[in-house]
């Protein structure tokens, strides 16, 4: 796994797809101290909690102070996630520097 190669235990990491997307809470998300860091890929345009906002991730690009790090993954200029781009995604993380500094 990309993320070990890097340094990041597994048990930093929460993988969730396209349907457990529908049920993120945008309210657990914002001010969050348990998430440094966002990987977005394709989501659905609606979260629970969001109010009348359109998007989920247009809510996070801004208000950035109040969420965790957004880094959207995309190929093609589109949003999509890959395993082989997860190495630069994870590179470009909050969490990653942190690791980075302590060294």
């Amino acid at each position: 796994m990309a993320a070990k190669k890097l340094g990041v235990r597994e048990d930093n990491l929460e993988f969730v797809d396209y349907d457990g997307a529908k049920h993120l809470s945008a309210e657990r998300l914002r001010y969050s101290c348990e998430y440094s860091d966002i990987i977005c890929g394709p989501i659905p345009h609606k979260v629970e909690g969001m109010g009348d906002t359109s998007s989920f991730i247009a809510e996070m690009e801004r208000n950035p102070s109040e969420y965790p790090k957004l880094i959207k993954a995309t190929a093609n200029d589109s949003l999509k996630f890959s395993i082989s781009g997860f190495k630069e995604y994870i590179l470009k993380t909050r969490f990653f520097e942190e690791i980075v500094e302590d060294f």
